[in-house]
């Protein structure tokens, strides 16, 4: 009993996820050179603040990213699920 290969479809993300990481880097880099050169206007606690401001921006981006792995993981799951139900199905038909 020998199951059709099933089709699947998929689309490689991986530069737009590295163009991605490339971006934030930069931006990361020239906000920490920004309140490095500004030494003179900008106090400590400032740098400090601006510190703790991208650490918070990152931590908001990365729980998104997160939460979509875990959707599309729940998605796959129920999927699979479904296909195997089919496939139990089509053997016992």
């Amino acid at each position: 009993m020998m199951m059709a290969p099933v089709k699947t479809s998929y689309r490689d993300r991986t530069q737009e996820f590295l163009s991605v990481a490339e971006r934030l880097k930069k931006s990361f880099s020239s906000a920490n050179n920004v309140a490095s050169s500004s030494s003179g206007s900008s106090t400590k606690v400032d740098a400090t603040r601006s510190a703790v401001a991208i650490q918070s921006e990152f931590n908001k981006r990365a729980s998104k990213i997160g939460l979509g792995i875990h959707q599309t993981s729940q998605k796959l799951a129920k999927l699979a699920k479904r296909e195997l139900l089919d496939c139990i199905s089509h053997l016992i038909m």
